[in-house]
C-alpha cells in the first residue's frame, strides 16, 4: 500500500498498518495474520511485514529523508 511504501521510505521499517492491511483482503482480521493461503494461491510474497496499530510512530527519519526535506532535527 502507498502510505506504507512511504513509511518505508522515511524510517526504514517495513510495515503494514492494519487498517490497510486489512483492506486488501489479503489479511485475515479474525486470525489477526496475513492470509497466506490467498497470497499462495496468487504467487505472491507471504506477508512478511507485520502489522501495526493506526497511530504506531515508527521511529525517527532516516537521515536522507530528514535532510531533503530540511528536517535534521527529526532525526535526533
Amino acid at each position: 500500500m502507498i502510505p506504507d511504501l512511504f513509511h518505508y521510505w522515511m524510517t526504514g521499517r517495513a510495515v503494514a498498518e492494519y487498517t490497510n492491511a486489512t483492506s486488501t483482503n489479503f489479511y485475515d482480521a479474525r486470525r489477526r495474520g496475513w492470509a497466506t493461503d490467498i497470497l499462495q494461491e496468487l504467487d505472491l510474497p507471504a506477508g512478511s511485514a507485520a502489522a501495526v496499530a493506526p497511530g504506531t510512530v515508527l521511529g525517527k527519519l532516516l537521515p536522507r529523508c530528514a535532510d531533503r526535506v530540511g528536517a535534521e532535527e527529526a532525526v535526533r
